[in-house]
């Protein structure tokens, strides 16, 4: 059994198997992650939780969900830093040959992850003038730069470069 990709939203299995949506994200701080939910029927299990990279859960009170009784409902867990293994999982059971409705989960939200507050130095042969820019600029005719640059360096009046040349 899988998960169904159902435009803004993904549904759960409703037949007597177990379906486990799983995602891995390394942290390099503290967060979070947030979903919305819609869980109307008992008679599917529905459950989330985290492991650490050794297996091991962390938050054990927020695993089993609860029934929605209106809608879509929130639900937040927080995240230690390193690796996190988030698990969505549901268990069908047919009652009187009644099929259930489908777990709907969308908005899955993750706080903490590297690009959110990581800076990269530019290339050698790039440049930018501004620290915390968005993008590089590879340095002009007739210059070069190492790693990190702020400025491109002016060949000596005998040497020539390429656009983008670095030191070597």
């Amino acid at each position: 059994s899988k998960w169904i990709p159902m435009g803004d939203f993904i549904a759960s299995n409703t037949d007597e198997c177990t379906a486990t949506l799983m995602y891995a994200v390394n942290l390099k701080q503290s967060g979070s992650v947030s979903f919305e939910y819609i869980y109307p029927d008992s008679s599917i299990v529905f459950e989330f939780f985290v492991q650490n990279d050794q297996c091991q859960p962390t938050v054990e009170e927020s695993r089993w969900m609860k029934t929605t009784e209106k809608g879509w409902e929130i639900h937040t867990v927080e995240l230690s830093r390193g690796n996190n293994v988030l698990y969505w999982r549901t268990t069908a059971f047919s009652v009187w040959s009644k099929a259930p409705k489908p777990v709907l989960v969308r908005n899955i939200g993750i706080t903490g992850v590297a690009y959110t507050s990581e800076c990269f130095p530019c290339k050698a042969g790039t440049y930018t003038a501004k620290p915390g820019s968005s993008f590089c600029q590879p340095c002009p005719a007739d210059s070069y730069s190492g790693k990190g640059a702020t400025s491109c360096h002016q060949c000596e009046p005998t040497m020539y470069s390429v656009p983008g040349t670095d030191l070597s």
